[in-house]
């Protein structure tokens, strides 16, 4: 069980385990654990870490130097205003969603395939992933790159398989050792955005990592020149797709263009339509629909103006007629419009101005004088053979413009009539003019988009362009000798912190007496060390107690026998029960040295040997020549006293077991074994009983309530503390008194830290012969 039991502390202390609160004390003790840690794990921190150091030391003295070389690209944020036009491909922006898509455009898989096939890198064995003829320590690194788990993942060599045969690989071993190359060229690429500041840039490094200096600036600067003109490569593509697919559409619209032309010129010629065409319309006028409804327009115009022409003859036959018929035809020019008549006196005017201009300069005799004369007798004769002409000629112009007017409005009744009748037709020609001009339009839109996209086939600027480029480094980047070591130092230190505390805190026993007193509320009746000598030289560890009665061995059996008095406060038990959770934890030592210990001080003691399944006590004492023990003695309690037998080396009496008894919880359960047990408390001062187990077997269950005192051996750090808690589950279940317990085989190095603090176990040495 994991859950503590909250037993009544039998010593001083009666604290309940399960209501321990932790205090500023327990915060310092545990602070003072750690430094405890650094002091008990020193070897292993500090082994680990020189392990670390040196495993870095090596793969930095032999690892071959990598060189890095770093190219700057930039997102051109300027204009080129050499044309209008407006750009197929939009140009790139600072928008943050723009960068990041750079630096995966850089990274890609196609741009890395164009660098090397450019530099021919499926040639070059630090790419294609063939095996490099190296030798020595050199080589060994070189082969670790199969820890690599990335290396797994490629491509595994097979056996080719005959051609033809089934099972024969599909792929080509080309473009394997492509796939190969781009793998580990991508795997030396670092490109990420520049970001001195807040403020968003636009520039982009270009890292490439080789084992050879130069070859890794080549590379930066062919990486960079790759994107710029992947950058170019992309504008001209766009413009050539987007040409193509407007040619396409240009053919389309022209074809439909055409057809609705046609469309429309079969329609007029159907219906006997015809177009007018625009230079033929005045001004700003009203184009007609169709050539009657310009004749229409035509001839009421002719109307109008031979009905006006009419009405001026007719007026001017009249005043002809009165100044024939008055005598007065030379003043015919006065009420006669004629236009000959009218610039004639118009010349006559001017004639007349300039002779009033010149006869206040000249004399009559002039020469200018008389060839303005000369002129005014021309006009004077020119105007009377057209006034002549003019009274000859009115009649018959009246005559005609009277049949002009009746002719112009029988063809303007005529003309009407058809009109009206076409009046659907031109309807429906409209129509059919609107879908021709929105075709022409579009048609035209597309031609002008078109023209555009041309010109700009042949002049592209490129969105970005190479800032920096990549220089030969001088130093490698890696390994940074100083650097790595120094960082390995660093780090076999924290791995030898971390498994310092893994081993320290993963443990799964106890190795203070703090750790027991807190969880289970019971005293810890002494801490018995390991007795190295005495395992060296197979004696027994209970021999302590006599050759070596001021030794730390004895010291601690001695707290062991003080603890027991001290539980029961009025007086010493009779009877104790060392017992433990599992084997091999040290209980039949702890037995026989304090039933040694007791014997020593005068009292009478006896021990006896409970643990039927496997004793150890004859054995451990040294017993030879024994032929009785607790078995006979149950079944003869009346002379149980004959089986005992007398401790060489003390004045200790035993009762030991000499062989396995397949009862063992019956007997040590029946009548006979509480009734020995009445005998030996009357006999004897103490009664020392070592047991079998708690949690293998059940024996020790059956007699654990007839002791005074039950003592609960574990092993230091080693007895699982699950283990521990169930063993005082058992003996609680089974009302056993439950006086302490003892940690035996503590590690004499660890436990002073554990139990002494800072102080030097040494002076603690001092009291003890051992």
């Amino acid at each position: 069980m994991n859950e503590p039991i909250k037993l009544p502390m039998m010593g001083p202390d009666k604290r309940d385990p399960g209501s321990f609160i932790p205090s500023l004390q327990d915060l310092e003790y545990r602070l003072v654990d750690f430094l405890r840690m650094l002091k008990v794990r020193k070897v292993m921190i500090l082994g680990t870490a020189l392990a670390v150091t040196l495993a870095t030391l090596v793969a930095v003295f032999t690892i071959p130097p990598n060189y890095t070389s770093t190219a700057t690209v930039m997102l051109d944020q300027r204009k080129n205003n050499i044309t209008d036009l407006t750009d197929v491909l939009q140009g790139l922006t600072n928008d943050p969603t723009v960068m990041p898509n750079q630096v995966q455009i850089i990274s890609s898989r196609e741009l890395a395939q164009r660098v090397v096939e450019q530099l021919k890198l499926t040639d070059d064995p630090e790419f294609n992933g063939q095996p490099v003829a190296e030798g020595g320590i050199a080589g060994f690194v070189h082969s670790l790159r199969w820890l690599n788990p990335k290396t797994w993942m490629k491509l595994i060599p097979q056996t080719p398989a005959p051609a033809g045969a089934p099972g024969a690989p599909s792929y080509s071993e080309t473009e394997s050792l492509e796939e190969t190359t781009i793998d580990n060229f991508l795997e030396q690429l670092d490109a990420e955005q520049i970001t001195p500041t807040s403020e968003v840039t636009t520039a982009v490094s270009i890292a490439f990592t080789s084992k050879d200096a130069g070859k890794a600036a080549a590379i930066a600067n062919a990486i960079a020149d790759a994107y710029v003109e992947d950058s170019l490569n992309t504008k001209f593509e766009a413009a050539k797709k987007t040409a193509h697919w407007l040619s396409a559409r240009l053919r389309e619209l022209g074809l439909q263009v055409a057809a609705a032309n046609e469309t429309v010129q079969k329609f007029r010629v159907a219906n006997n339509l015809t177009e007018i065409p625009q230079s033929t319309a005045p001004n700003n006028a009203t184009q007609p629909n169709s050539i009657l409804d310009q004749q229409v327009a035509g001839i009421s115009a002719q109307i109008v103006t031979a009905k006006a022409d009419l009405a001026e003859k007719e007026a001017t036959y009249q005043r002809v007629m009165q100044l024939a018929d008055s005598g007065h035809a030379e003043d015919v020019s006065a009420v006669v419009t004629s236009p000959l008549i009218a610039s004639l006196r118009t010349q006559e005017t001017e004639l007349l101005r300039q002779e009033a201009d010149l006869s206040s300069r000249y004399g009559p005799r002039h020469p200018k004088m008389m060839d303005l004369e000369s002129q005014k007798k021309n006009l004077e004769a020119k105007i009377k053979e057209e006034v002549n002409r003019v009274v000859e000629t009115t009649k018959s112009d009246v005559m005609v413009a009277r049949a002009h007017v009746a002719s112009l409005e029988a063809s303007l009744g005529n003309t009407s009539s058809q009109s009206r009748a076409q009046g659907g037709a031109m309807a429906k020609l409209a129509s059919l003019q609107a879908n021709a001009q929105t075709a022409l339009t579009l048609y035209q839109t597309v031609l002008s988009r078109y023209q555009d996209v041309q010109s700009q086939s042949g002049f592209q600027v490129p969105d970005t362009r190479v800032l920096s480029r990549g220089v030969v480094p001088d130093d490698p980047s890696s390994p940074k000798k100083a650097k790595d070591t120094a960082v390995g130092i660093a780090a076999g230190l924290f791995l030898g912190l971390v498994l310092a505390f893994a081993v320290e805190n993963l443990d799964i026993g106890f190795r203070t007496t703090a750790q027991i007193e807190r969880r289970f509320g019971l005293p810890v009746l002494a801490t018995v060390l390991e007795l190295k000598t005495a395992k060296r030289f197979r004696r027994d560890p209970s021999e302590q107690v006599l050759e070596q009665p001021t030794s730390a061995f004895t010291e601690s059996i001695r707290g062991i026998d003080l603890g027991l008095r001290l539980a029961r406060g009025d007086s010493s038990p009779r009877t104790v029960i060392v017992t433990s959770a599992v084997p091999a934890e040290g209980k039949t030592t702890v037995a026989a040295s304090l039933a040694r210990l007791a014997a020593e001080k005068g009292q009478r003691v006896l021990l006896i040997d409970a643990d039927l399944r496997k004793p150890g006590v004859a054995k451990a004492i040294g017993l030879k020549d024994v032929d009785k023990g607790i078995v006979e003695a149950l079944s003869d309690v009346e002379s149980w006293h004959k089986c005992l037998v007398s401790d060489p080396k003390s004045r200790l009496m035993i009762l030991p077991c000499l062989h396995h008894a397949a009862n063992a919880a019956e007997l040590l359960g029946s009548p006979a074994m509480q009734q020995l047990m009445k005998k030996a408390r009357t006999a004897f001062d103490l009664v020392v009983l070592d047991t079998a187990p708690l949690l293998p077997v059940h024996d020790s269950w059956v007699i654990a309530s007839l002791s005074d005192a039950t003592v609960l051996v574990a092993r230091w750090e080693k007895t699982p503390r699950e283990a521990v808690s169930r063993a005082i589950q058992i003996l609680h279940e089974v009302e056993a008194p439950v006086s302490g317990i003892v940690m035996m085989r503590a590690n004499s190095q660890q436990f002073q830290y554990y139990n002494y603090g800072y102080q030097d176990y040494r002076e603690y040495n001092k009291y003890y012969s051992s």
